[in-house]
């Protein structure tokens, strides 16, 4: 004979399912979504936007103010019984290399978009940000301390 009548076991089963999950869904919050400045490249510029549930990139020409592509480059499944915005990616990062633009999300996935068509293509992992020379610091003018 057990313990639990038979109509109160799949009570019992809730209960502990809720009381395992509710912790975790009432202390989760997220950060704030990390700022990603809009990169300015052969006179177009790049700007990240979305939801946490879509993230997209919009090309817009400088000059014109003309949008030329806007792709959605990831989307991310939200599970229903989890809180929503613990599970929402934004982009951290954008650069130019190689004449593609690389878009690296917070969990490090990595795109590769074609600069004239928007064209995404998923890699393993993003190449390393290449950073342009330091430059020499100006020189001092005579009588001036250093």
């Amino acid at each position: 004979m057990n313990s639990l009548p038979r109509i109160m076991r799949p009570l019992f089963v809730i209960l502990i399912f809720l009381a395992v999950l509710a912790p975790a869904v009432a202390l989760a919050k997220r950060g704030p979504k990390p700022k990603v400045d809009p990169v300015d490249y052969q006179g177009i510029r790049y700007t990240p936007h979305g939801d946490g549930r879509a993230q997209c990139v919009r090309a817009m020409d400088i000059k014109t103010g003309k949008t030329l592509w806007d792709v959605a480059v990831f989307s991310t499944i939200i599970i229903p019984l989890l809180e929503e915005d613990v599970q929402w990616v934004f982009i951290k990062r954008m650069f130019v290399d190689d004449a593609r633009l690389i878009v690296v999300a917070e969990d490090d996935r990595a795109y590769a978009l074609d600069l004239k068509t928007g064209a995404v293509k998923k890699l393993k992992q993003a190449p390393p940000r290449k950073t342009p020379p330091e430059k020499s610091p100006p020189p001092t003018p005579a009588g001036f301390p250093h």
